[in-house]
Protein backbone atom coordinates (compact mmCIF):
# COMPACT_ATOMS: atom_id res chain seq x y z
CA UNK A 1 0.00 0.00 0.00
CA UNK A 2 2.36 2.26 1.01
CA UNK A 3 4.56 1.70 -2.32
CA UNK A 4 1.62 2.59 -4.03
CA UNK A 5 1.09 6.20 -2.00
CA UNK A 6 4.67 7.05 -3.30
CA UNK A 7 3.70 6.17 -6.91
CA UNK A 8 0.76 8.63 -6.92
CA UNK A 9 2.83 11.24 -5.04
CA UNK A 10 5.60 10.60 -7.46
CA UNK A 11 3.49 11.10 -10.49
CA UNK A 12 1.87 14.10 -9.17
CA UNK A 13 5.01 15.78 -8.86
CA UNK A 14 6.87 17.23 -11.55
CA UNK A 15 10.56 16.46 -12.06
CA UNK A 16 11.34 20.03 -12.64
CA UNK A 17 9.31 22.67 -12.00
CA UNK A 18 9.82 24.71 -15.32
CA UNK A 19 11.51 24.08 -17.90
CA UNK A 20 13.42 25.63 -20.55
CA UNK A 21 11.35 24.87 -23.23
CA UNK A 22 8.48 26.58 -21.03
CA UNK A 23 10.90 29.46 -20.04
CA UNK A 24 11.18 30.19 -24.18
CA UNK A 25 7.37 29.75 -25.16
CA UNK A 26 7.64 32.68 -27.20
CA UNK A 27 10.27 31.13 -28.97
CA UNK A 28 7.22 29.68 -31.84
CA UNK A 29 6.51 26.55 -32.51
CA UNK A 30 9.45 25.70 -35.54
CA UNK A 31 10.17 22.72 -33.70
CA UNK A 32 7.26 21.08 -32.63
CA UNK A 33 7.01 17.81 -30.01
CA UNK A 34 3.21 16.54 -29.29
CA UNK A 35 2.41 13.73 -26.54
CA UNK A 36 -1.06 12.11 -27.08
CA UNK A 37 -2.82 9.97 -24.53
CA UNK A 38 -4.38 6.68 -25.58
CA UNK A 39 -5.85 5.04 -22.48
CA UNK A 40 -3.58 4.25 -20.31
CA UNK A 41 -0.78 4.53 -22.66
CA UNK A 42 1.02 7.86 -24.37
CA UNK A 43 2.91 8.33 -27.35
CA UNK A 44 5.47 10.96 -28.98
CA UNK A 45 4.21 12.56 -32.34
CA UNK A 46 6.41 14.97 -34.38
CA UNK A 47 6.37 16.18 -38.06
CA UNK A 48 7.99 13.71 -40.57
CA UNK A 49 10.30 16.47 -41.63
CA UNK A 50 11.40 19.46 -40.82
CA UNK A 51 14.68 21.81 -41.60
CA UNK A 52 16.37 20.02 -38.47
CA UNK A 53 14.95 16.10 -39.08
CA UNK A 54 13.96 13.97 -41.97
CA UNK A 55 12.38 10.35 -40.61
CA UNK A 56 12.48 9.92 -44.99
CA UNK A 57 16.54 9.05 -44.58
CA UNK A 58 16.17 6.44 -41.69
CA UNK A 59 12.58 4.99 -41.71
CA UNK A 60 12.05 2.73 -45.11
CA UNK A 61 8.05 3.51 -44.79
CA UNK A 62 6.22 5.30 -48.00
CA UNK A 63 6.08 8.57 -45.86
CA UNK A 64 5.64 10.88 -49.01
CA UNK A 65 1.84 11.71 -47.78
CA UNK A 66 2.26 11.82 -44.31
CA UNK A 67 2.40 14.76 -42.28
CA UNK A 68 3.31 13.44 -38.85
CA UNK A 69 4.66 10.00 -37.29
CA UNK A 70 3.60 8.57 -33.93
CA UNK A 71 6.25 6.43 -31.85
CA UNK A 72 4.82 4.78 -29.11
CA UNK A 73 6.72 2.03 -26.91
CA UNK A 74 5.19 -1.22 -25.71
CA UNK A 75 5.21 -4.72 -24.59
CA UNK A 76 6.07 -6.65 -27.57
CA UNK A 77 3.72 -9.24 -28.09
CA UNK A 78 0.58 -6.92 -26.46
CA UNK A 79 1.49 -4.79 -29.17
CA UNK A 80 1.84 -7.45 -32.27
CA UNK A 81 -1.22 -10.17 -31.29
CA UNK A 82 -3.03 -8.12 -28.36
CA UNK A 83 -5.94 -10.07 -26.81
CA UNK A 84 -9.58 -9.33 -26.80
CA UNK A 85 -10.75 -6.93 -24.63
CA UNK A 86 -12.33 -7.90 -21.02
CA UNK A 87 -10.99 -11.78 -21.98
CA UNK A 88 -9.36 -13.82 -19.70
CA UNK A 89 -6.01 -13.73 -21.92
CA UNK A 90 -6.56 -9.86 -21.47
CA UNK A 91 -6.06 -9.89 -17.74
CA UNK A 92 -3.41 -12.87 -17.36
CA UNK A 93 -1.04 -11.38 -20.36
CA UNK A 94 -1.38 -7.98 -18.68
CA UNK A 95 -0.42 -9.20 -15.56
CA UNK A 96 2.55 -10.74 -17.09
CA UNK A 97 3.21 -7.78 -18.98
CA UNK A 98 3.45 -5.43 -15.73
CA UNK A 99 5.00 -7.82 -13.37
CA UNK A 100 8.03 -9.31 -15.62
CA UNK A 101 10.61 -7.68 -17.97
CA UNK A 102 9.14 -8.65 -21.62
CA UNK A 103 10.83 -7.65 -24.75
CA UNK A 104 9.34 -4.39 -25.91
CA UNK A 105 8.39 -3.18 -29.79
CA UNK A 106 8.16 0.69 -31.33
CA UNK A 107 4.93 1.26 -32.77
CA UNK A 108 4.99 4.26 -35.72
CA UNK A 109 1.60 5.66 -36.82
CA UNK A 110 1.78 7.58 -40.08
CA UNK A 111 -0.51 10.39 -39.97
CA UNK A 112 -1.52 12.48 -43.19
CA UNK A 113 -2.86 15.24 -40.81
CA UNK A 114 -1.96 16.43 -37.29
CA UNK A 115 -4.11 14.08 -35.25
CA UNK A 116 -6.10 16.25 -33.02
CA UNK A 117 -8.87 13.53 -33.11
CA UNK A 118 -6.88 12.78 -29.74
CA UNK A 119 -6.38 13.79 -26.08
CA UNK A 120 -2.81 15.52 -26.97
CA UNK A 121 -0.21 18.12 -26.30
CA UNK A 122 2.21 20.06 -27.58
CA UNK A 123 5.31 22.26 -27.20
CA UNK A 124 7.64 23.87 -28.90
CA UNK A 125 11.06 23.65 -28.13
CA UNK A 126 14.38 24.73 -29.50
CA UNK A 127 16.59 22.91 -32.24
CA UNK A 128 19.28 20.95 -30.17
CA UNK A 129 16.31 20.09 -27.54
CA UNK A 130 14.60 18.86 -31.04
CA UNK A 131 17.59 16.77 -32.53
CA UNK A 132 18.36 15.51 -28.98
CA UNK A 133 14.71 13.68 -28.95
CA UNK A 134 15.03 12.59 -32.35
CA UNK A 135 18.35 10.68 -31.13
CA UNK A 136 16.38 9.20 -28.30
CA UNK A 137 13.84 7.54 -30.08
CA UNK A 138 16.35 6.43 -32.73
CA UNK A 139 18.18 4.94 -30.19
CA UNK A 140 14.65 2.72 -29.14
CA UNK A 141 15.24 0.66 -32.37
CA UNK A 142 17.07 -2.40 -32.45
CA UNK A 143 18.85 -2.23 -35.88
CA UNK A 144 21.04 -4.47 -37.92
CA UNK A 145 23.43 -2.95 -40.54
CA UNK A 146 22.50 -0.01 -39.42
CA UNK A 147 18.86 -0.15 -40.14
CA UNK A 148 15.65 -0.77 -37.96
CA UNK A 149 14.71 -4.00 -37.54
CA UNK A 150 11.07 -3.82 -38.92
CA UNK A 151 8.59 -6.85 -37.26
CA UNK A 152 5.25 -6.28 -39.54
CA UNK A 153 4.03 -3.64 -41.21
CA UNK A 154 0.12 -2.56 -42.10
CA UNK A 155 -0.33 -0.29 -44.86
CA UNK A 156 -3.98 0.02 -44.67
CA UNK A 157 -3.55 1.17 -41.21
CA UNK A 158 -0.57 3.25 -42.03
CA UNK A 159 1.57 1.44 -38.60
CA UNK A 160 4.40 -0.46 -38.88
CA UNK A 161 6.09 -2.02 -35.91
CA UNK A 162 10.10 -2.76 -35.27
CA UNK A 163 11.76 -4.31 -32.99
CA UNK A 164 12.94 -1.99 -29.78
CA UNK A 165 15.65 -1.52 -27.64
CA UNK A 166 14.80 -2.10 -23.76
CA UNK A 167 12.54 -4.76 -21.84
CA UNK A 168 9.19 -3.57 -20.91
CA UNK A 169 7.43 -3.77 -16.90
CA UNK A 170 5.97 -2.13 -14.40
CA UNK A 171 8.36 0.05 -13.61
CA UNK A 172 9.34 0.75 -17.55
CA UNK A 173 6.45 1.20 -19.88
CA UNK A 174 5.09 2.81 -22.18
CA UNK A 175 4.65 5.81 -20.19
CA UNK A 176 7.66 5.67 -19.23
CA UNK A 177 9.81 5.67 -22.14
CA UNK A 178 7.21 8.82 -23.65
CA UNK A 179 8.35 10.83 -20.35
CA UNK A 180 12.31 9.97 -21.26
CA UNK A 181 11.84 11.46 -24.90
CA UNK A 182 10.02 14.43 -23.10
CA UNK A 183 13.06 14.65 -20.77
CA UNK A 184 15.47 14.68 -23.55
CA UNK A 185 13.62 17.38 -25.53
CA UNK A 186 13.97 20.03 -21.93
CA UNK A 187 9.85 19.32 -21.35
CA UNK A 188 8.48 18.56 -17.83
CA UNK A 189 7.36 15.29 -16.92
CA UNK A 190 6.38 13.67 -13.39
CA UNK A 191 8.70 12.49 -10.73
CA UNK A 192 7.07 8.42 -11.05
CA UNK A 193 5.97 8.79 -15.44
CA UNK A 194 3.44 5.47 -14.74
CA UNK A 195 0.53 6.53 -15.21
CA UNK A 196 -1.08 8.59 -19.01
CA UNK A 197 -2.44 10.57 -16.99
CA UNK A 198 0.40 12.42 -14.79
CA UNK A 199 2.36 12.26 -18.02
CA UNK A 200 0.05 14.38 -19.89
CA UNK A 201 -0.96 16.58 -16.89
CA UNK A 202 2.81 17.96 -16.64
CA UNK A 203 2.77 19.39 -20.08
CA UNK A 204 2.39 22.77 -20.45
CA UNK A 205 1.24 23.52 -24.13
CA UNK A 206 2.98 26.41 -25.88
CA UNK A 207 1.37 25.22 -29.35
Amino acid sequence: MLIYVLFLIGSAIPRSWTSRSEIHAQSGCQYKVCAARFGIHTNIIVPVANNAYNWQNYLTLPLSQEQYLGFGWGERDWYLNPPPNNSPSYFLRGARSLLLPNAAALRVQRHDRFPDQYEIRCVGVDRSHYLALMDYIQRSFQRTTGKPMQISEDPQAGKAFYEATGRYSFLHNSNHWTAEGLQAANIRTPLWAGFSESVMRQIKPTC
